[in-house]
């Protein structure tokens, strides 16, 4: 019993990897260069380490996105730094590799001084998501990227229903442990009530 539900643990745990916010693929860059989509090299993210002052998309990104885009994108380098002062910035740099044309300008938005400094291939584009919710990060970081969804796969979506059902299973019988457990509270109360009763009469 305790290697199932500890395989069942293991599942619920790539699940959640594999699909939600974040299980998109990058562009790659095409056989002959030609791609017009910089191929990304690397991320950063920089932000608060709790959820204060704005910072708290930044933080859901680092714990959703990030894990599944690494999972689908094993190649892309991808560093975190979390700040000690809440009024700090909250920056996602996006390192891609420069045109060879050398068209684009080297850094785009506000410069992240905690990020690495791009190579002389990269070019870096910073978003500022401070204040900014998980979604709204995601939708500059697609638009900008060109990061397309990863289908959900039959079998995750199977995994999924099973999930489900075993979620309600699960509260049902947390339901009826609780059931359980107040019977037998009211009746060792009822059995307390009548030996202090009896204890009253012979008193008396």
């Amino acid at each position: 019993m305790v290697s199932i539900l500890r395989r069942m643990r293991a599942l619920k745990a790539l699940l959640h990897i594999r699909v939600g916010l974040g299980a998109a693929v990058l562009p790659a860059q095409s056989a002959n260069g030609t791609s017009t989509i910089p191929q990304v090299t690397r991320l950063h993210l920089t932000y608060y380490k709790n959820m204060h002052e704005g910072h708290h998309g930044a933080r859901r990104f680092w714990r959703l996105c990030l894990p599944r885009l690494k999972y689908y994108n094993p190649g892309v380098g991808m560093t975190v730094k979390q700040l000690d002062d809440e009024a700090g910035p909250a920056i996602l740099s996006i390192y891609s590799a420069k045109p060879s044309d050398g068209s684009a300008a080297a850094t785009t938005g506000a410069l992240d001084s905690y990020a690495p400094p791009p190579t002389e291939s990269e070019i870096v584009k910073a978003i500022d998501v401070k204040g900014k919710d998980v979604e709204q990060i995601w939708a500059a970081f697609k638009a900008a990227t060109k990061a397309e969804n990863v289908p959900v796969a039959e079998e995750d979506k199977k995994e999924m229903e099973l999930q489900e059902q075993l979620n309600a299973q699960s509260e049902i019988d947390r339901q009826r442990v609780a059931m359980v457990r107040k019977a037998k509270k009211d009746q060792e109360a009822m059995l307390e009530a009548a030996k202090a009763a009896v204890a009253k009469q012979r008193e008396e």
